[in-house]
């Protein structure tokens, strides 16, 4: 597992800001230009292939309610997707310190998540692990959809027709 101080590509460690069942979210700083981004490591090589298809989905969503992936490198040791660093925190963490919110600020973040989804839904693409955790809030009261890593596009989700009903669209027998 990687540790603080550790270099990666042209980016240091600073500190881990979380993990799911894919992998690490690192706090980084490229050491070029100063500036600070989060980092996904796959925790298991097994997850490798898991990582580029998430950064990939995420590259693609391009708004301003969905992190911005900004660099996939699945070939380096270890492997890793950068993606913008949002200050603040997840909606989890806000509903455990708070409690109910205000209904006006629950609206408006609940109008936020559903543009950054109907955007990626235009796009073709499903986000399949929707929750609190998933869901960046800066202090502003700007809304971050994160982590793909579950999700399908429209090309995918052919596919997975097509092996399931045959190659006509109906229902094998």
């Amino acid at each position: 597992m990687p540790s603080a101080g550790e270099r990666i590509g042209p980016y240091e460690l600073l500190r881990r800001l979380g993990g799911g069942a894919f992998g690490e979210v690192w706090l980084v700083r490229h050491l070029d230009l100063g500036v600070q981004r989060a980092m996904k490591i796959p925790t298991d090589p097994d997850y490798v292939k898991q990582l580029r298809l998430e950064g990939q989905i995420q590259f693609d969503l391009e708004h301003p309610n969905i992190v911005e992936t900004l660099e996939l490198d699945s070939w380096h040791t270890p492997p890793y997707f950068v993606m913008e660093y949002v200050e603040g925190q997840d909606l989890r963490k806000v509903l455990n310190a708070r409690g109910k919110l205000p209904v006006p600020e629950a609206l408006g973040i609940l109008t936020q998540i559903l543009d950054a989804l109907s955007a990626a839904h235009a796009m073709g693409t499903l986000h399949r692990d929707l929750k609190p955790e998933n869901i960046l809030l800066t202090p502003d009261g700007r809304v971050k959809v994160t982590d793909f890593g579950l999700g399908k596009t429209q090309a995918q989700i052919s596919q997975l027709t097509i092996s399931v009903c045959g190659t006509e669209g109906s229902p094998s027998r």
